[in-house]
């Protein structure tokens, strides 16, 4: 039973007033003088039980009386069976109904159930229902996912049936509250003679009620109607594991992919979730295990998918796309050039940086380098070595020379400037990178973060404790146009100092570190940090930027660069073959008909790419398990006509309650002249 005027609930407590009244106002005994009441008495005590009895019936009709009459006008509909053989008596009983359809076609409707998609059963279900439909009837038909389509009033009930029947379930998620507002506004337009009624075609997805106001409450939405029957399909919970997303991180110099994945429902986590990776590896991972990392072969851009083989409800989310943008080489050799033998022993930079290299040799990466003391440099370094790791002081002319030389033939160099020095020209090679020294700070400095647009902003520092990394000394220079400060320390106070410069000198890329790498003037050699801290510097020097992903969602904008600065067309090829156009302006391109995942290629001669589009694992489609208790009457998979009818057609018994009052209030009168 459900009320159309449930504000008039409110006076219930009205049908005590009666009872109220009778104690706040007792009737008092009439006082007739009398000789003797002794033959009196026994007639009495007779009449008192009696008059008690109907004193106490008579208050009861009239609280039911009350309570019968403000039930009526809170209109309640009964869909008990009993009232059904008496519909023809009520009024409105042959009213027109306006049934406004809302079809689901997000995600989760592309699931199996019964031998074909959620979507077809749903279709199916709804058209049997509009088949029940009069000729005076009418229906308005809104497909949403989580946007909702506009809707328009017709009396052809088979075109709706058969738009029913053509829908196709897209890849978006779902919003129950913009549809549901959508579906009040229609109704609104209609006269409020006509039965009006919803009917939605949905799974119940529990993330569709994200939006919904309170909890799950329709009183909030806008333009809420509780004389609008609100009716749904009841779908079953249903079991599913999904790929959630892939990342690209690095490993030892090389980029490895990662792959997530979620399950639902009590997937069966044992069983195991064979990945193909095209085109080039394989490998496995279980669900619920969160994900796996697989490394990559060595090589330029890499491109395809990663898909679960284990069947399940839904085979949509079972493959996440990919698009690897990275720049690799077979080797990256450094030569280290060490001021003396000091160096090497236990605590000197070139020992740390020795065993850094033996670790990244040890674990596969693609950074080596040879160590040789700096007097020792006699010739230009070969291209074996793409950077140069010098330990600043003092430097013969000759060798600063060639150092020189070889950056600004286009190597990198990390100059390590932290080395206390008598005189300023005793830096050859800074000084002729036109760095002009100052003084040397000598007090406790702390390492703070990366500077956001110093280029090591992409590189994961997050996990580590950079204040607890400490020097005790800091080299202050007055650095060359075009050097900016790309990491800073932090003094007592809290002020920036000057950690790490870079900048460009001819065709070579120069970083500085203004401290030293050995104990005790600095303890970054010895924190955890140290390895990703050097992996960082190396790719800055040889140019190499970290392993991305090339992707958007479905339905987002893909936001896509050239090397190319000048006006451009650049063709792009969607996954089912279809081609569009889209111009390129300052190296940039923006593309937004992303509506389906899969890898998507574009040109734009000399260039060419791929980027990968994927569902949105966050908006909670993958997960089937319906919400347990939906705000609108559930119409069950197997009779839904029968109970569509059962709470649309349902009887107003308000008639019958105030017929139900009139007998009440005749009864009492009746009885009050009988009894007193």
């Amino acid at each position: 039973m459900r009320f159309l005027e449930p504000s008039f609930l409110w006076f219930l407590p009205l049908a005590l007033l009666p009872l109220l009244l009778n104690f706040i106002f007792p009737l008092k005994p009439f006082k007739l003088p009398f000789s003797s009441v002794l033959l009196l008495r026994a007639v009495r005590d007779v009449r008192r039980k009696k008059i008690t009895a109907a004193k106490t019936l008579i208050l009861l009709l009239r609280c039911l009386a009350i309570l019968a009459l403000v039930g009526a006008f809170s209109r309640p509909v009964s869909v008990w069976r009993f009232f059904g053989a008496f519909s023809g008596l009520t009024a409105g009983s042959v009213r027109p109904v306006s049934l406004v359809v809302l079809a689901d076609r997000s995600l989760s409707m592309s699931a199996a159930f019964a031998g074909r998609t959620r979507l077809d059963f749903a279709a199916a279900a709804g058209a049997r229902i509009l088949g029940t439909l009069g000729a005076r009837d009418e229906a308005a038909l809104v497909f949403f996912d989580s946007e909702a389509d506009s809707g328009g009033w017709t009396s052809d009930l088979p075109a709706v049936a058969s738009q029913l029947a053509a829908a196709k379930p897209g890849f978006k998620g779902t919003d129950y509250r913009n549809v549901l507002e959508k579906a009040y506004g229609l109704l609104a337009s209609r006269s409020p003679s006509r039965r009006k009624a919803v009917l939605l075609l949905s799974d119940g997805a529990r993330n569709g009620f994200a939006s919904m106001p309170g909890s799950g409450s329709l009183t909030g939405l806008s333009g809420y109607d509780p004389a609008v029957t609100l009716t749904g399909l009841v779908f079953p919970e249903v079991p599913n594991a999904w790929m959630s997303g892939a990342g690209a991180l690095e490993s030892g110099g090389r980029a490895r992919l990662s792959v997530f994945t979620g399950s639902s429902g009590g997937f069966p986590e044992k069983e195991p979730l064979t990945g193909l990776y095209a085109p080039v590896f394989s490998g496995s991972l279980k669900a619920g295990s969160g994900g796996a990392v697989f490394p990559l072969p060595a090589g330029g851009d890499l491109s395809g998918r990663a898909e679960l083989l284990t069947p399940d409800a839904l085979a949509l989310d079972n493959a996440v796309f990919f698009s690897l943008a990275r720049k690799e080489t077979g080797s990256r050799k450094a030569l280290v050039l060490y001021t003396g033998p000091e160096e090497l022993k236990p605590g000197g930079g070139a020992y740390f940086l020795k065993k850094f290299f033996e670790t990244e040799a040890g674990a596969g990466g693609a950074f080596s380098a040879d160590f040789l003391e700096l007097s020792a440099l006699e010739r230009l370094p070969g291209q074996d070595y793409g950077a140069l790791i010098v330990f600043d002081g003092p430097v013969p002319a000759r060798q600063a020379g060639l150092i020189l030389k070889f950056i600004r033939s286009g190597g990198g160099a990390f100059i390590i400037a932290g080395a206390p020095v008598k005189a300023a020209a005793e830096r050859a090679v800074l000084s002729g990178l036109g760095f002009k020294a100052g003084e040397t700070l000598e007090r406790e400095f702390s390492l703070g973060f990366p500077e956001p647009a110093g280029g090591f902003s992409e590189v994961e520092f997050s996990g580590f404790e950079l204040r607890r990394v400490s020097a005790a000394r800091a080299a202050a220079f007055e650095a060359p146009r075009g050097v900016e400060t790309l990491w800073n320390f932090r003094d007592p106070s809290g002020a920036p100092r000057p950690a790490l410069l870079g900048g460009v000198s001819g065709r070579g890329r120069v970083l500085v570190w203004t401290s030293s790498l050995s104990l005790p003037g600095t303890d970054l050699a010895a924190k955890p940090v140290f390895a990703p801290f050097m992996a960082a510097i190396l790719r800055h020097l040889y140019g190499v930027r970290p392993p991305k992903l090339l992707q958007a969602r479905v339905g987002g904008v893909y936001e896509g660069a050239l090397e190319n600065a000048d006006t451009v067309k650049v063709e792009i090829t969607s996954p089912s073959g279809v081609k569009s156009y889209v111009p390129a302006r300052n190296g940039f391109f923006k593309y937004t008909l992303t509506d389906a995942p899969g890898l998507y290629s574009w040109s734009a001669p000399p260039e060419s790419g791929t980027f990968a589009v994927n569902l949105d694992a966050g908006n909670g489609e993958s997960d089937l398990l319906p919400e347990r208790f939906p705000p609108w009457i559930p119409l069950p998979g197997g009779a839904p006509v029968e109970a569509f009818k059962s709470a649309v057609y349902g009887v107003e018994i308000g008639q019958f309650l105030l017929f139900l009052a009139l007998v009440l209030f005749l009864a009492e009168f009746l009885l009050s002249r009988r009894a007193l």
